[in-house]
């Protein structure tokens, strides 16, 4: 499915800059050790449902509407820009994405907004600023008639939308991302599809209003999924991929940085009916590795990118009785390593798997909910302001999306809490020196979201050290 950058950690009040690079490391290297006594600071329809897997408290479902027929994708974002999480979907059969507003933040009441539709085959979708306005837009891929089309969002409220084509034959469209592919800081769209392959649009004057289809693979067909991150580590923009006829998961280089020539690497032949893709750092060495499944109950597994290029990959099991249709990669749990969130909708159900050692070396699965039939996707995000991360389903069959409260709430994260342990310690500072440089996100090391770790952020960190307050 579609997949969103894996969730950031709230920052509290970045020092002001554009992430320029005009200072040195070295130069701010000499006042390190003057400033790292200060003190850190932070900004300041219902059923339980059981864990098969473990001892721990049983989640809380929350229905957000039950009348979506043939609940497809969702995904979370601020629509209106009110600061609290809102849940966009789409559902096929009444040709319809919409947008569910979160009126108070607590995620128990909800009002359902139309954003547009009218379309045969309305299922994936992706949400980002493409217009470069501060606001979230809404892109979707439509099998009849073989449509990309961008919803803006007008006014920046999600009450009018704006409905502009990017691409009017791509045929037999599926998974569909935004992503900056040729560096020059717009956002982008990729899509792959059943006969059309894999392509990209680039926004050609960074508003929106013009887009260039850009080939990339038209041999890769049957492709379901894309996910769009620097496999080798050159900082550019890369494509996985999943075919479910060709029973493949590979990745496109990126080999001119600026997506005009493509090279095909494979990760994983003989993966019958490779579905859902996502690429995350699943053993903590600093390189993306990528996580796959196939849809119908075969193994779960997850690649480790050994060198770091790409160039070569080693198969690890999750599972072996569980076919995702969708997968989201995040740090659940909050303890510093990437968890593996699943939707299985022949299994009817909504897992997660917890890096129990922190590499990647053994997994331990939680069931969520066994019971959440033809379940389709699965996206996390703090639905209800408790600063723990929540979990969004869809339900193909039971025409329904709904969240999932995780029991217990967690402190506000500090801002510059780079490992996720709840304190500014050296280890940051290391992980921040680290990353410097250009890093694309998610990249926890980069504290105001410039794109690039530098002296401002080393700054952000050191105002921030010690305890996280609890």
């Amino acid at each position: 499915m579609v997949r969103m950058p894996s969730y950031r950690r709230s920052r509290s009040r970045p020092i002001d800059g554009a992430g320029s690079r005009v200072w040195t490391l070295p130069a701010f290297l000499l006042v390190l050790f003057a400033v790292l006594s200060l003190t850190c600071t932070a900004t300041t329809s219902e059923q339980s449902v059981g864990d098969n897997c473990s001892t721990a408290p049983a989640w809380t479902v929350r229905t957000v509407t039950g009348a979506a027929l043939e609940a497809a994708e969702s995904v979370a974002a601020d629509i209106n820009g009110d600061g609290f999480v809102d849940v966009i979907g789409t559902a096929p059969n009444v040709q319809q994405v919409h947008w569910w507003q979160n009126v108070d933040g607590s995620g128990t009441n909800w009002i359902g907004h139309p954003i547009g539709g009218n379309w045969g085959g309305v299922f994936f979708l992706a949400v980002g600023d493409i217009d470069h306005d501060g606001d979230q837009d809404v892109v979707v891929t439509v099998d009849s008639p073989n449509d990309i089309i961008l919803y803006v969002n007008t006014n920046g409220d999600g009450l009018t939308w704006t409905a502009r084509t990017v691409e009017n034959f791509f045929a037999d469209p599926m998974s569909v991302t935004i992503a900056d592919i040729d560096g020059d800081g717009a956002r982008d769209i990729a899509a792959v599809a059943i006969t059309g392959g894999i392509a990209w649009w680039r926004n050609h004057f960074g508003n929106g209003l013009a887009w260039v289809e850009m080939p990339v693979d038209d041999t890769f067909t049957w492709a379901f999924d894309l996910f769009v991150a620097d496999m080798d580590g050159d900082d550019d923009h890369d494509i996985v991929a999943t075919s479910s006829q060709l029973h493949e998961v590979s990745w496109w280089e990126n080999t001119a940085g600026n997506g005009t020539a493509w090279s095909r690497h494979l990760i994983k032949s003989g993966a019958p009916g490779a579905r859902p893709v996502v690429a995350a750092d699943l053993d903590h060495d600093g390189d993306l590795d990528v996580v796959s499944s196939p849809f119908g109950g075969i193994d779960l597994e997850w690649y480790k990118n050994i060198n770091g290029d790409g160039l070569t990959w080693t198969t690890h099991t999750l599972d072996i009785d569980f076919g995702a249709y969708s997968l989201h990669v995040t740090d659940l749990d909050r303890d510093g390593d990437n968890d593996i969130l699943g939707a299985g909708r022949n299994e009817d159900t909504v897992a997660w798997w917890e890096n129990t050692n922190g590499n990647g070396s053994n997994f331990t699965r939680h069931d969520i909910d066994d019971d959440f039939f033809g379940t389709t996707s699965v996206f996390a995000a703090d639905m209800d302001g408790d600063h723990d991360l929540d979990i969004i389903a869809s339900s193909f069959d039971c025409n329904k999306f709904a969240w999932y409260e995780q029991p217990g709430s967690m402190p506000p994260p500090c801002s510059a809490d780079v490992d996720g342990d709840l304190a500014v310690t050296i280890s940051d500072l290391l992980e921040l020196l680290a990353a410097w440089g250009f890093c694309p996100a998610p990249c926890p090391a980069d504290v105001d979201e410039s794109g690039f770790v530098n002296v401002t952020d080393l700054l952000n960190l050191l105002s921030a050290w010690g305890q996280c307050p609890s």
